[in-house]
């Protein structure tokens, strides 16, 4: 049995994880010239947040990341923004948006592959108790098994 306490600490340090990797990229992106990118690390905590957290969470970690990295333009506002500096900016918050949606994607198909290879073990589970029930039958030889159609005709 897991103990309630140890799994609201191992949700602390998730959530510790993630904090901790923006406070790095954070100070890395607003502690250097605005010329230097450092939002495409922001990738880190909205896989994370993905991976561990609902969709909520992840969207709220990629909206975090985006207005940071569109932040840093006028923050320490120590230089004259271009607009190539701008344009850096806005591609980098479309690489961090991308990377949100695509890894919400991704836990959905981990989601749908979990259930589906579920379904495929009870129906092995089923066929082995199928086929424990008929071996208890006097009148009923099992003489092949299939695990699929394909293999049944095949046999």
């Amino acid at each position: 049995m897991i103990h309630k306490s140890s799994v609201s600490q191992a949700r602390l340090l998730e959530i510790g994880s993630i904090v901790g990797l923006f406070l790095l990229v954070l100070t890395l992106e607003f502690s250097t010239p605005v010329d230097y990118i450092f939002g495409y690390l922001y990738t880190g905590p909205i896989l994370l947040a993905s991976f561990r957290f609902n969709r909520l969470t992840t969207i709220f970690t990629t909206a975090i990341a985006v207005t940071l990295t569109l932040t840093n333009l006028w923050i320490p506002g120590d230089r004259i923004v271009t607009s190539a500096m701008g344009s850096n900016r806005a591609i980098a918050s479309i690489a961090l948006i991308v990377t949100g949606w695509l890894s919400e994607k991704n836990c959905n198909y981990q989601q749908a592959i979990a259930k589906q290879q579920s379904q495929v073990e009870d129906d092995e589970l089923f066929r082995l108790g199928l086929r424990f029930r008929l071996q208890q039958e006097s009148d009923i030889e099992i003489v092949a098994e299939a695990a699929d159609g394909e293999t049944a005709v095949d046999v």
